[in-house]
């Protein structure tokens, strides 16, 4: 499966706000989160997660995330487009963009990109990547990351969260 998603996991602010801010509300009827465009799940530690199945959607702009990170909430937002071998995360927090990793592999296949004050987590998957000398590990560091530090990944396949179906606010 050739993934295109993009989810944001935001850390300190009600559900309700968030889905508000974001302009999504919960589908009525009978939750089919898995077949949804757009769905929701509350994940460990606190973080709610919104996933779409496209990677560039029109309601996850920087601004957008800009304004939902305000008042001390953390938002973590990744990108994942495997055609074109591009992956990405970053995060927001009181209102700015803190730090991003990317890997753009039409720049080349072992590009990654580190603006700003990554977390420590991230030297640790760098030594792991190039320790075990893992295929594709420069496209493989950005997803890796999320998962870390929100315990999410767009491919996990075990124990995936209990999605709710959303839709965009009209």
């Amino acid at each position: 499966m050739m993934w295109s998603v993009s989810w944001v996991a935001v850390r300190g602010k009600p559900v309700g706000q968030i889905l508000r801010e974001l302009e999504f509300e919960p589908m009525p009827g009978p939750p089919h989160g898995e077949d949804a465009s757009v769905r929701g799940a509350l994940l460990n530690d606190g973080w709610y997660l919104v996933y779409v199945d496209d990677s560039w959607h029109e309601q996850l702009t920087p601004f957008a995330l800009e304004q939902l990170s305000r008042q001390d909430t953390i938002v973590l937002h990744s990108v994942v487009e495997e055609v074109q071998q591009i992956s990405s995360v970053c995060q927001y927090h009181d209102g700015q963009a803190s730090w991003l990793v990317m890997h753009d592999g039409a720049v080349d296949p072992e590009h990654l990109a580190i603006a700003g004050s990554a977390p420590e987590e991230l030297d640790t998957l760098l030594a792991y990547v190039r320790q075990e000398n893992i295929a594709n590990g420069s496209y493989q560091i950005p997803i890796a990351l999320g998962a870390v530090l929100c315990g999410f990944a767009h491919n996990q396949r075990d124990d995936p969260p209990a999605f709710v179906p959303l839709r965009e606010v009209i």
